[in-house]
């Protein structure tokens, strides 16, 4: 009998013989990265909105470009917004306050953004975005994470090269 990665063999003994059955452990869902902290360059993939515990989110992903062993790899930017209008969904409209991380770093990567009620991450679709990533060491509970479990995240994003 083949089995998966994600299986495992149970052995189950009878008086006259042994049957083996599989038995589902699971899987990982979502894992995220980890990559040495640091800045890199980054290329912009999409966005989806979220809520998280009645709070309205925006997670923006890149996708590193720096050439080494992160290449390629995805990692996010989570903003916390006003409001999110219409259903959470990728490309979700939503509303920022003009003091938050999210519009700051926005306009940071669009020294040309003159309004204030819109922010559109296509005008960064085709540009290199430095930011700077950090390891997630400490889960919510303020526990270290063991080294499996540990992941990075962009910390800030700074500029952008054309």
């Amino acid at each position: 009998m083949n089995a998966n990665p994600s299986t495992f063999i149970a052995s189950v003994q009878s008086r006259d013989n042994v049957s083996r059955l599989p038995c589902n452990v699971g899987t990982l869902d979502g894992d995220k990265p980890w990559i040495p902290d640091g800045e890199y360059e980054l290329g912009y993939l999409d966005y989806s909105t979220f809520f998280i515990f009645r709070v309205p989110k925006v997670v923006v992903r890149f996708k590193v470009l720096t050439f080494g062993d992160e290449f390629e790899k995805v990692v996010e930017r989570w903003y916390r917004v006003k409001k999110i209008q219409g259903h959470p969904r990728r490309y979700g409209n939503f509303t920022v306050g003009s003091s938050s991380d999210c519009f700051r770093e926005f306009c940071r990567l669009n020294h040309q953004h003159r309004r204030k009620d819109r922010i559109s991450y296509a005008s960064i679709a085709h540009k290199i975005v430095i930011g700077r990533v950090r390891s997630v060491t400490i889960g919510s509970n303020q526990r270290e994470l063991p080294e499996q479990a540990k992941y990075s995240v962009i910390a800030e994003l700074l500029r952008t090269e054309t």
